[in-house]
């Protein structure tokens, strides 16, 4: 993997979901849950299964994690509740 990145890119979802986001290596900067009882997991892989990246909620506010990991095998949200989420990363140039 080189350390050179291609401008920031951001996936929003809004539906209950699993959703491959990235099939390859990354960078993920942020994740922004909008609306109150949202939760996405996020996983290093091109399926909602695997290597947790890990789950994030917003119980009572939307809330926002930065997060600047690489992932090396893609990058899938899992979204429940009302997600309403932002996803952003990078992918090698």
């Amino acid at each position: 993997m080189s350390n050179q990145w291609q401008g920031q890119k951001r996936a929003y979802i809004q539906s209950n979901a699993t959703t491959t986001i990235v099939d390859g290596p990354g960078f993920l900067h942020s994740v922004s849950i909008n609306f109150p009882g949202g939760q996405v997991s996020l996983y290093d892989n091109t399926a909602g299964s695997g290597n947790l990246i890990g789950v994030f909620k917003a119980n009572l506010i939307s809330t926002n994690f930065v997060l600047d990991c690489i992932f090396s095998v893609g990058l899938t949200a899992v979204t429940t509740g009302t997600p309403a989420t932002t996803i952003t990363y990078s992918v090698e140039a």
